[in-house]
């Protein structure tokens, strides 16, 4: 494996993050001991995977908002070992939250490996005990199976970009919401949001399973209407792609880049308030 590109690489620690010597697990793992999280040396030395990985996952982090600090290379060589590319990906842990929902993330490179009935049929038993308005149970899925009817259809319906990494996952789902209650057929302003909940109860069984799932937005809402000759009562929701984790190498390079980039989050003071834009104090 070839490392000399890295040795242009000059990365961009934040300052004033201290000069704390790295200590045990890593000394440990060769080439790393030394390191510190003031900086590095102004070039990369050639490293086996391992010891890369390693320092990766060294790198100081914002634990809130999941950012990593300063312009640190994380190149394809991820590609080169799945484990460690999962792990990576993984937000960082957080006491009390369930392990599925750190480990759940979006990919968009997926391998040939085929998903068995048997854990599709355990992802749809998830996303069906999903809560939702009056227990209305609006969503309905639309499945298909790399290379029958159902799969073309939904794939012809993605813009170009999602199509490019989207064909190749072995499963393709299309969500829908029903608008109307069925008891008396008044408007479900919520069933978006319920059928939203149902897919995310499936990506987390999918996690606990061992594989993936990545919803998009990106398609012709007419297109996939008509082809499935959808009801007017029935509002179009998302379409997931879902299947095993595969090599980014595979993906074009743009969406290649997408891939191996850090995961980020927002802090909680951005997104949970007492008043309207006022942080809530936990």
């Amino acid at each position: 494996m070839n490392f000399n590109h890295f040795e242009e690489a000059t990365p961009s620690p934040q300052a004033g993050q201290g000069a704390e010597t790295v200590h045990s697990p890593w000394r440990l793992v060769e080439g790393v001991e030394n390191a510190t999280s003031s900086g590095m040396p102004s070039k990369f030395t050639p490293l086996n995977f391992p010891t890369f990985v390693a320092f990766l996952r060294f790198v100081p982090n914002d634990a809130e908002s999941n950012t990593y600090q300063g312009d640190f290379p994380r190149s394809n060589l991820l590609s080169q070992n799945k484990e460690a590319f999962e792990k990576l990906k993984h937000a960082p842990a957080i006491p009390g939250v369930i392990e599925d929902i750190l480990k759940r993330w979006s990919p968009r490179a997926y391998s040939d490996q085929v998903v068995t009935p048997e854990s599709l049929k355990e992802a749809f038993e998830a996303a069906r005990w999903a809560a939702s308005s009056y227990n209305e149970q609006p969503w309905r899925f639309l499945v298909g199976h790399r290379g029958d009817e159902t799969y073309k259809k939904i794939l012809e319906s993605l813009i170009e970009f999602n199509q490019s990494w989207a064909k190749t996952a072995p499963v393709l789902i299309l969500s829908v919401g029903k608008k109307t209650f069925t008891a008396n057929g008044s408007p479900n302003h919520y069933q978006l949001h319920d059928t939203g909940a149902a897919t995310a109860y499936l990506a987390l069984q999918a996690t606990a399973l061992g594989f993936h799932t990545h919803s998009m937005g990106g398609f012709d809402l007419d297109k996939v209407r008509k082809s499935f000759n959808i009801p007017e009562d029935f509002e179009i929701g998302s379409v997931t792609a879902l299947g095993y984790l595969g090599d980014p190498d595979t993906l074009p390079e743009q969406v290649k880049q997408m891939e191996l980039a850090p995961r980020e989050r927002k802090p909680l003071s951005e997104i949970v308030f007492s008043e309207w834009e006022k942080p809530l104090k936990f």
